[in-house]
């Protein structure tokens, strides 16, 4: 690939993130949640449970981090949080989302 079809390419594959950057941000200001918020609601959606190491490790952060922004999500109501009564070890499981947070999910 020559030199011009690479800056082309580049060009439009930056043009199409700004754009994906921009429509989340209006699809989701209503609940004033960061991408990787919104990213953990889908998991959760799609597994139904989940602990906070698997979250972090799908999410390839640090677990303070996503227990971080699974706390945000809980304080704003949009998740719950539950201590495993079998293994007190783990710092809980992500439960499937108040009826806000499932809404968070559906809309496209």
């Amino acid at each position: 690939m020559d030199q011009e079809k690479a800056e082309a390419l580049f060009d439009a594959a930056f043009r199409v993130l700004r754009m994906m950057a921009r429509q989340f941000a209006r699809d989701r200001a209503p609940w004033h949640i960061t991408p990787t918020q919104y990213h953990i609601l889908y998991l959760i959606r799609d597994r139904r449970t989940l602990t906070l190491m698997d979250m972090a490790k799908h999410l390839q952060v640090s677990a303070p981090t996503a227990t971080r922004a699974v706390d945000a999500l809980v304080q704003k109501g949009l998740l719950c949080k539950e201590r495993d009564p079998q293994d007190r070890r783990t710092c809980g499981t992500c439960q499937i989302f108040s009826s806000r947070g499932r809404c968070q999910t559906q809309r496209r």
